[in-house]
């Protein structure tokens, strides 16, 4: 068994258990007695994701403009659906689904370079806009002044992820993708994988992109738009559970809260590091540890629903798909 395989069992399993504990600790009827007097407030939580759905999808679709081979928005929005879907629900550590969305992309007529250089591109403009949305959360936060604690130590945290976001752009721009695509090629050559030729031009994939302020700038609105709807969200799965917030704490639970489970990157579901996370920055706001639980679980019930459809069609379409549609194609005879 393969250390990641090992280390994601038991991060899950360690996960898990951290949210059984507190689930214990807080008290299970109740959570679950709010849940359950959701009712049709939950239809509103699962409806409005499509709006945040939609948007992620809307940027994604910006920056592979102008590009011949770019699918419609349509299947843009059914992609970033499924590959939500395998982030969210599948033991991948939050990077699966964009490995699912480029074999996906490539099914859907693109290179393989631009296939894998959109959800890399995507994905790094989503970190880079969640920075920007977590400094706002900050803002509200100081404005409020409920945490001054909190304030420093999310603060001190956010540095961090900015280095690191800015080293993986700048990685991107400085050509680790040519270097990756040289080896691909190289390694192809040597052991007979011919396929792995169709990589050379990620590199240029990913820079066109990047030359294009307006394409950029217009990935970015819509992915801050996309966070900002998340915290919109979160106000209406507080509403839904008979917990009243104003606007701006939900979207300061939104941003916190999603900076702490950033961090948890490696568990499975992020599970445990999710729970953990609302009830410290739901208390800010007055909401009891066992509401922000049910919010935490609300917000799992919804990842299931819109979730299980996904995978469902994701698995029906790669059951349609043939040997040539892989992301890597089969050995050149």
């Amino acid at each position: 068994m393969k250390f990641g395989t090992i280390f994601s069992a038991v991060s899950g399993v360690a996960g898990a258990a951290l949210a059984v504990w507190l689930l214990q600790e807080y008290g299970v009827d109740r959570v679950f007695a709010a849940i359950v007097g959701s009712g049709w407030g939950f239809l509103w939580v699962v409806l409005f994701h499509c709006v945040e759905t939609a948007l992620s999808a809307a940027a994604w679709h910006a920056l592979a403009e102008g590009a011949p081979d770019r699918p419609s928005y349509s299947r843009f929005v059914l992609i970033r659906w499924i590959r939500e879907a395998v982030n969210n629900l599948l033991p991948v550590a939050q990077i699966g689904g964009e490995v699912v969305a480029a074999r996906l992309l490539k099914r859907e007529g693109a290179s393989l370079p631009r296939a894998v250089a959109w959800p890399t591109a995507d994905l790094t403009v989503e970190m880079l806009t969640q920075i920007v949305f977590t400094i706002g959360g900050l803002y509200l936060l100081w404005v409020g002044g409920e945490s001054d604690e909190l304030f420093q130590s999310i603060a001190a945290g956010l540095v961090g992820a900015t280095a690191i976001a800015l080293a993986v752009f700048g990685a991107q721009l400085a050509g680790v993708a040519r270097a990756l695509e040289r080896g691909l090629v190289k390694f192809g050559e040597k052991f007979g994988f011919a396929g792995l030729g169709k990589i050379e031009g990620l590199h240029e994939a990913l820079s066109s992109i990047y030359r294009s302020r307006r394409r950029v700038l217009r990935a970015c609105f819509y992915h801050l738009a996309c966070w900002i709807a998340g915290g919109v969200g979160i106000w209406i799965m507080l509403w839904s559970i008979d917990v009243h917030v104003s606007l701006r704490a939900a979207l300061v639970i939104e941003a916190l809260g999603q900076a702490i489970r950033a961090l948890g990157f490696a568990v499975p579901g992020a599970l445990g590091v999710q729970e953990g996370a609302l009830i410290l920055v739901s208390g800010l706001f007055g909401v009891p540890p066992d509401m922000a639980l049910a919010l935490s679980i609300v917000r799992r019930l919804r990842e299931v629903v819109h979730g299980v459809p996904a995978l469902l069609l994701w698995q029906r379409m790669e059951s349609r798909s043939d040997r040539h549609a892989a992301l890597v194609p089969e050995a050149a005879e």
